[in-house]
């Protein structure tokens, strides 16, 4: 009996390794917290170790007060006045740090403080950071992949305009409630865990508060601290693009005076989704993935 042996050419093993090292250049590994937040390793000033949070309707680089025994490194020079959705706030500011995220490093970055990030992190970062047109989300492979062009595979996403305000994003979605289809802008916002929230002029120009039940009330935190009181609901349908989403989970606050500003659609929706963002074009590349179909979270 012959034993074949096949060898792979020395020019196609030399392609895999070199592509292999060029993704894990253009790639940073997160984990998907229990609270649904993308959790990121991260190094200031080459020394304090920390988790951040990826937030794409923040631009930036923050870290919370809890955390500053951890963060020695960070020397706070100044303070602002920093707007929330309880209000005004106070927030420390430090000048000229570094930060290593995987491969990618940065220098001289300022950094602000405020009181509140996502469970289990030490602050937050935007996408801003990676100066890409062309960003991923992978919730499959727990990977934000910054793409030097867009990658061939987007062909199979869904594909949806994208309003871009000052490095933030929006889509345009349809809310059908009773025999309603109700249009609205919402911003795509990772830093908040549930669902979706709607703004406070949409429930009272459509009326929300008398035709949605009120499930529950609760209490959420922004992230300077202050408490927000939200009635939590149930809408029937939520649908943006071809694609359409029943029985979700939505709040509202509950005060008049606690004004949200826009409406958001939150990682309880998007980790179901893996996500290109094309900057260059304004558009939302989507795909269905393996968290699809799983049940929507409890917490508020």
């Amino acid at each position: 009996m012959k034993t074949f042996f096949f060898f792979l050419p020395f020019f196609f093993l030399n392609f895999l390794f070199c592509q292999s090292i060029q993704q894990s250049k253009n790639s940073v590994p997160f984990t998907l917290t229990e609270y649904n937040n993308i959790s990121v390793e991260a190094i200031f000033n080459q020394q304090d170790t920390v988790n951040l949070m990826f937030h794409i309707a923040f631009n930036g680089l923050g870290t919370i007060r809890s955390s500053k025994n951890k963060l020695t490194s960070i020397k706070w020079n100044t303070s602002d006045t920093a707007e929330s959705w309880g209000g005004k706030s106070i927030s420390q500011r430090s000048n000229y740090n570094k930060l290593q995220i995987g491969a990618f490093s940065w220098d001289s970055l300022m950094v602000t403080q405020s009181e509140k990030s996502g469970l289990e992190t030490d602050g937050k970062f935007g996408a801003n950071l990676f100066e890409t047109d062309y960003l991923e989300i992978n919730f499959d492979s727990e990977t934000i992949i910054i793409h030097p062009r867009m990658p061939d595979y987007s062909s199979k996403f869904e594909t949806i305009e994208l309003i871009n305000q000052n490095g933030s994003y929006f889509i345009e979605a349809k809310l059908h409630i009773g025999n309603e289809f109700i249009k609205d802008t919402f911003m795509l916002h990772s830093g908040y865990s549930s669902a979706i929230i709607l703004d406070n002029s949409l429930v009272k120009n459509e009326s929300l508060s008398e035709k949605l039940p009120v499930i529950s009330e609760s209490k959420i935190l922004d992230s300077f601290g202050n408490e927000l009181i939200t009635t939590k609901t149930q809408i029937e349908e939520i649908s943006f693009g071809g694609i359409s989403l029943k029985k979700v989970p939505t709040s509202f606050f509950k005060t008049e005076g606690q004004r949200l500003g826009d409406s958001i659609i939150g990682m309880d929706v998007l980790k179901r989704f893996n996500l290109i963002v094309d900057r260059k074009k304004n558009l939302l590349y989507l795909q269905k993935n393996s968290l699809y179909s799983d049940e929507y979270s409890t917490f508020q």
